[in-house]
């Protein structure tokens, strides 16, 4: 059986992958009608119901600290580096 990215390949479309993101696996192509970026994605590992609360809070906390960076008018990843060095110091 043909994987998909040999599929993909045999059709003459570049491949980029696959990447381990260590929960899924991932290979990138460009549709060859709108040379729009594509992504197919493979899970690795079976996730858990809690593993899906856990996700919405992370998300639900990003959100909050996207709005605190627009308040403090702050680029987003310069106040997430804030986060992490302060977080580094607690823990260390």
């Amino acid at each position: 059986m043909m994987s998909d990215k040999e599929w993909l390949e045999a059709k003459g479309i570049a491949v980029i992958g696959p990447v381990d993101h260590q929960v899924l696996l991932s290979i990138y192509f460009f549709d060859p009608t709108s040379n729009c970026r594509l992504e197919l994605t493979t899970p690795l590992m079976r996730l858990s119901d809690q593993d899906a609360k856990d996700a919405e809070q992370a998300l639900d906390q990003w959100e909050v600290w996207r709005q605190e960076a627009s308040e403090a008018s702050m680029e987003f990843g310069e106040f997430l580096r804030q986060k992490l060095q302060m977080r580094a110091k607690h823990v260390a």
